[in-house]
């Protein structure tokens, strides 16, 4: 019974699980897109991430391996949007350059990373009137794909999606050992 009129203050996060063999997998966002229908686009090309000791700059690198699960990078805070209905979640990833958006894998090797069309689109969502935060979960085990043929790794929104930090859930507790002990 939430009010979709008025605004919504809205805090976004960066958060990934974990893939085999890679040390890092950096992406350098140059802006993030919120899509609405019949109303302009809010797009965030100026961010503050304290956690990176970064103040108003055009662009961030983030290295998604450090954040795992409930870990994120909070990469927009406290931005006051329009409540309601938005279709898309566009975040322009910088790629062609091993120094802007990268895979460091086991060996030390560093393969340039690409976004196709450098945009990662994704489903929107429906904001309600009150404070929000939400998260950008990148699951790397389905949206990162390595080209053999030219070196390089391509990253798709497949398996990408925007969670609802409130009405996420999270599993946690122990199983017994004896479980697993057995023939």
């Amino acid at each position: 019974n939430e009010d979709s009129r008025g605004t919504t203050t809205l805090s976004l996060g960066f958060s990934d699980a974990l893939p085999e063999d890679l040390k890092q997998v950096v992406i350098e966002v140059d802006s993030i897109t919120f899509r609405r229908t019949g109303v302009e686009d809010v797009t965030v090309d100026n961010f503050t991430i304290p956690a990176l000791g970064l103040t108003a700059v055009d662009t961030f690198q983030v290295n998604l391996l450090q954040y795992r699960g409930r870990n994120q990078l909070v990469v927009i805070t406290d931005l006051e949007l329009e409540s309601g209905t938005y279709s898309q979640l566009q975040v322009r990833v910088l790629g062609g350059d091993v120094n802007r958006s990268y895979v460091q894998q086991a060996d030390d090797t560093l393969r340039e990373l690409s976004v196709s069309g450098g945009v990662l689109t994704l489903p929107g969502a429906s904001f309600a009137r009150s404070n929000q935060a939400y998260t950008v979960e990148f699951s790397l085990a389905q949206s990162l794909q390595s080209q053999a043929s030219d070196n390089r790794y391509i990253m798709s929104a497949e398996g990408i999606r925007l969670e609802n930090n409130a009405t996420a859930a999270s599993l946690s507790g122990r199983v017994d050992s004896s479980l697993f002990d057995s023939v």
